[in-house]
């Protein structure tokens, strides 16, 4: 259905391209669930039949781009050496122009939690917790680490209820991405959505590509979950790579 989504909405025939279908699905991943959160964010989710939808071209939200030596999300902070120009995209990831040095990174990798990678592949072992199985320290970058453009920081936070298995996949409280670039995005980010966070291809999808005209106004049911919950349930990173 995810697939199927995003073809529909983008218009563009992504899944017929070659290559590893994991890969496309990580591609299609920085689409649909940033359609998801940017359809809620600027109200485009329809809740009854006939309802009218607002151009996206025209409902796009603006971007400030500002200047920081540490940079907060969801719960980590990235430490810079200095001050950098970040943003965000469509979806609100977080964007910096590099290279940028980064001095540290809380929470930190203790040996067994609170991984991270930059340009994390599909295939092969993981650096983001140490029982979530296939682990492999030496993915971890050693901090301080000088960041380049096109490389995507891939950082996560355990969760502290969750127990320890040998193979524990929820056991991620969190996953954010800082997308590294060499000059700012189009709109400063407003109008596209994050490049992939696996490998070192970050191609760049317009959200004024999106073909609004193909979805469906439906009547609303009874009960419905709010549009508050469907942004806080998919407006964080999917991790799902593996």
């Amino acid at each position: 259905m995810r697939i199927t989504a995003a073809i529909t909405v983008i218009g563009k025939p992504l899944g017929k391209r070659k290559g590893n279908l994991n890969l496309r699905l990580c591609r299609l991943e920085s689409i649909t669930f940033g359609l998801v959160l940017l359809l809620c964010r600027v109200g485009m989710v329809t809740a009854a039949s006939g309802q009218s939808v607002e151009p996206l071209s025209s409902a796009v939200p603006s971007r400030s781009v500002s200047r920081v030596s540490v940079l907060k999300q969801s719960g980590v902070e990235w430490h810079f050496d200095g001050e950098y120009i970040v943003g965000a995209y469509a979806n609100g990831d977080p964007w910096v122009i590099g290279p940028v040095r980064i001095v540290r990174i809380e929470p930190s990798f203790d040996g067994k939690n609170h991984g991270w990678q930059v340009n994390p592949r599909v295939k092969g072992a993981q650096g983001f917790a140490a029982d979530a199985g296939n682990f492999d320290a030496s993915l971890i970058p050693a901090v301080p680490y000088r960041a380049q453009p096109g490389e995507s920081l891939v950082k996560t936070i355990r969760s502290s209820s969750a127990a320890s298995r040998g193979n524990c996949r929820e056991c991620l409280k969190a996953a954010v991405v800082l997308t590294v670039v060499d000059r700012m995005p189009p709109d400063s980010g407003g109008s596209v959505f994050r490049p992939p966070y696996v490998g070192a291809g970050k191609p760049l999808y317009s959200v004024n590509d999106l073909r609004t005209d193909l979805l469906p106004s439906l009547p609303q049911m009874f009960p419905a979950p709010s549009l508050a919950w469907v942004e806080e349930a998919f407006g964080k990173v999917q991790l799902d790579h593996k």
